[in-house]
């Protein structure tokens, strides 16, 4: 009985820890995002095996082979729209397009498909116990999301950027590599905002 009880709880652990990751768009953003998705080890196959796919539009016949991007090697497995074939249980997808426009309606697009989202924060970053982040929102390495935060759907905080308390983010914005959004904003969705920028406290109220 025990020897049963073992093996079923084994393959529940397998299977929590069995995710797979389609990035949707295989340019620099979908690379920077494989990394700080790796650093999560939540992709993986129950072997251990990285378990994170890219899917783009761009290679065309390349499908299979091997790319790079600089040092890095990696294969695309198909063409966006075809990430209802990998719709399942154990799937979240991420469109990793740097137009904020785009983002956020290939995220609506793949709910609406009944796709899960991924949200990934990598380990380094300070996110607030009190912070709350929506679904396919990715967070940077040494980011700070500060207390009482709200991020919306589809963010990108970006590298060493800070938000500083009582700031909400409408959905599908930027907030680039060291950029400083100070206290009690309230972002519009589909801003961007630059790198080294320095939003200043309460420019944006409601």
């Amino acid at each position: 009985m025990h020897m049963f009880h073992d093996a079923l709880v084994s393959f529940a652990e397998r299977r929590v820890i069995s995710m797979r990751l389609i990035i949707i768009g295989a340019g620099g953003h979908g690379q920077s995002v494989r990394e700080v998705a790796s650093a999560l080890r939540k992709y993986v196959t129950a072997d251990g095996n990285e378990n994170i796919l890219f899917l783009d539009d761009r290679y065309g016949d390349a499908v299979n082979k091997e790319q790079r991007y600089g040092t890095v090697i990696y294969k695309i497995a198909g063409m966006c729209n075809e990430y209802r074939t990998y719709i399942n249980p154990d799937t979240e997808f991420y469109p990793a397009f740097g137009d904020n426009k785009r983002r956020l309606e290939w995220e609506e697009k793949i709910v609406q498909a009944g796709g899960k989202l991924a949200t990934i924060i990598h380990p380094t970053a300070y996110i607030a116990k009190s912070a709350v982040i929506k679904s396919g929102t990715v967070v940077f390495p040494k980011a700070i999301i500060n207390t009482g935060c709200m991020i919306g759907n589809a963010c990108i905080i970006n590298m060493g950027a800070i938000v500083d308390h009582g700031c909400v983010l409408d959905d599908a914005c930027h907030i680039n590599s060291g950029a400083i959004v100070m206290a009690e904003n309230n972002v519009p969705q589909y801003t961007k905002v630059d790198s080294g920028e320095v939003v200043e406290v309460r420019k944006w109220r409601n």
